[in-house]
């Protein structure tokens, strides 16, 4: 089919085209990563201490679905192919305390990046809500992807009910 289409006006700028995506789709490394929790009857705690200050989900997290990334620390990835990477995250989380306005989002090497975040107010106390977040960001080997939360109206600690964080590597 791509000499049919060779063959007709322009037809090689396009074999050659087409020819890239599927040299492109051959030399896929298939670097994928995905982390999870799932803690619905109890949540667990981010300690928050400090209004308007980022602090990491510490731990609590499991292992998704790896390739050509590490999972480690119970709380973050390992870039392990540097390149462009999109990034999908969600968090179902809750206060103890009504209205409380947070945020979400990634971190990478432990600092905030806040082209990722995500802000709600958690009207009522026990409610969950629901924060999420994708971008493209282009990462170096070695790199640590987690997720993070503020509260800008106190240090009252958010709950989280579950996360997920996914990253698919997009090329060099």
């Amino acid at each position: 089919m791509i000499d049919q289409i060779a063959n007709h006006e322009g037809g090689d700028n396009v074999r050659a085209k087409l020819n890239s995506v599927i040299d492109a789709v051959n030399n896929m490394t298939g670097t994928y990563g995905s982390m999870y929790a799932y803690s619905l009857a109890s949540g667990f705690a981010v300690t928050v201490t400090v209004v308007d200050t980022w602090y990491q989900i510490a731990s609590g997290v499991s292992q998704g679905t790896v390739s050509g990334v590490t999972f480690q620390n119970a709380r973050e990835l390992k870039i392990l192919t540097a390149g462009t990477y999109h990034i999908m995250w969600a968090l179902s989380l809750e206060a103890g305390v009504n209205a409380q306005e947070v945020e979400g989002g990634i971190m990478i090497d432990g600092v905030i990046n806040t082209s990722f975040s995500s802000h709600s107010d958690l009207a009522n106390s026990g409610k969950s809500m629901t924060l999420s977040g994708s971008g493209i960001i282009a990462l170096s080997v070695n790199k640590l992807v987690s997720l993070a939360v503020l509260n800008h109206t106190a240090g009252n600690n958010i709950t989280i009910d579950h996360l997920t964080l996914s990253l698919v590597w997009m090329g060099a």
